[in-house]
């Protein structure tokens, strides 16, 4: 994936949040029905990002997998932020604060705004 440690240093920062690790793993899959179907990225980061991290999770339920290679994720974030496409360094705290507002987006359950 390039030089890509900024974003596997958010993974691992989300990855250590125990009640959005466990929101993205419920077995009822709750996530998948509060995407809103209006936000602007129609759900394509939060079921990349959802992916991601069941298999991590897999991974650490004593799978004989050991890596996770979150290129989709990679792909996704570059389409819908160009400044991280490429395989340049950047902030992590730049990503982070993109991904959380953009699972915020997808995620919100507020469907119409006052």
């Amino acid at each position: 994936l390039g030089n890509t440690c900024y974003m596997n240093t958010a993974i691992q920062c989300i990855c250590s949040t125990p009640m959005l690790i466990s929101y993205f793993n419920s077995e009822d899959k709750k996530w998948v029905r509060d995407i809103n179907p209006k936000s602007d990225l129609k759900g394509k980061l939060a079921k990349t990002f959802g992916s991601v991290i069941n298999r991590l999770s897999i991974i650490g339920s004593g799978s004989s997998e050991n890596t996770v290679r979150p290129q989709a994720l990679k792909s996704v974030i570059a389409r819908l932020a160009p400044q991280f496409g490429g395989y340049r360094q950047h902030d992590c705290h730049e990503l982070l604060r993109f991904l959380l507002d953009g699972l915020h987006e997808e995620l919100n359950r507020v469907k119409k705004t006052p």
